[in-house]
């Protein structure tokens, strides 16, 4: 998952052509800053600058595509605040996450609070979910909120599947139409696909063909889910959401659903496996409060 860090870290190397510049600027090191551009570069599927020793960093032709959306995504505030999270005490319970999780949490924080949160409770962003799970397995006093493809993904940890989610593939009305009315082939439609993340390119591949839509181009979407939402809403393409992500654009009329079934995301609380088990189940009920429970509490 693409943090901001690692946005304004890149957005201000394309502005000085020097990482070392830019490392200075950002009163960061030089190894910091690279570390922090690979792994940006690791989430978009390639180089950013065109690296000669002894000239200045220079855009690649993928850096300039991606240039505009970092740019338009932190002026915004489609983002993820990681420094704050970073500088937290640690307390317990630690709570790892991921960038798009975060990003409801901080809007369903006051919630959160009122149904009992921990006062001492820290949230740590995490980029890849398999380091996720790997975090909470190794870390004591570790819990974690994520949705994944399969609740056994789980296995030696306790765990809770808190509610079922339904993924859809999704379009604007008009090129919906055109698709249903066999107007438009699926060859000339762009089926705008999230980075390397495999849980949902596995839903995606899915819905794809049982709406027989497997020849459409697939294409990298931008690295923030209102972005990829605008395109779609603008019949720049099509992808797959959450349904209750999109429910709104879909009462309004902006989207229509074009799969003719839906994929199953679990949203699931993890913790270490020796986590207070009464700590784990408040958590979870304060969890639950804001977001509905479809499961039981297992291990």
């Amino acid at each position: 998952m693409t943090t901001t860090r690692q946005l304004e870290i890149f957005v201000k190397v394309a502005e000085l052509q020097s990482v070392r510049e830019a490392a200075e600027e950002l009163n960061i090191s030089q190894p910091t800053a690279s570390k922090h551009l690979k792994a940006l570069e690791r989430n978009v599927g390639g180089a950013l600058f065109e690296r000669c020793r002894g000239k200045r960093s220079r855009l690649s032709r993928l850096g300039k595509q991606v240039l505009g959306d970092a740019i338009e995504s932190l002026s915004a505030g489609q983002r993820i605040n990681s420094v704050a999270i970073d500088t937290v005490a640690i307390a317990t319970p630690r709570i790892f996450v991921r960038g798009f999780m975060h990003d409801i949490i901080k809007k369903r924080y006051e919630g959160l609070l009122k149904a009992g949160l921990p006062q001492g409770a820290s949230f740590v962003l995490v980029d890849d979910q398999e380091d996720l799970f790997e975090k909470v397995r190794t870390t004591p006093g570790s819990v974690s909120l994520l949705r994944c493809n399969y609740p056994h993904q789980a296995v030696g940890l306790l765990h809770s599947v808190m509610r079922t989610e339904a993924i859809s593939l999704f379009a604007a009305p008009e090129l919906a139409s055109a698709l249903k009315e066999g107007e438009l082939p699926p060859q000339k439609v762009d089926f705008l696909r999230f980075g390397r993340q495999q849980e949902t390119l596995r839903w995606s591949e899915l819905l794809l063909k049982s709406s027989g839509l497997e020849q459409v181009n697939r294409v990298a979407a931008p690295q923030f889910i209102e972005l990829v939402l605008g395109k779609v809403e603008r019949g720049e393409g099509i992808s797959v959401f959450l349904d209750w992500h999109v429910s709104e654009a879909v009462e309004q009329g902006r989207l229509v659903k074009v799969s003719p079934a839906a994929e199953t995301a679990y949203l699931m609380l993890i913790g270490h496996p020796g986590f207070d088990r009464q700590q784990f189940a408040n958590l979870y009920d304060v969890l639950s409060s804001v977001w509905p429970s479809d499961g039981a509490l297992t291990q």
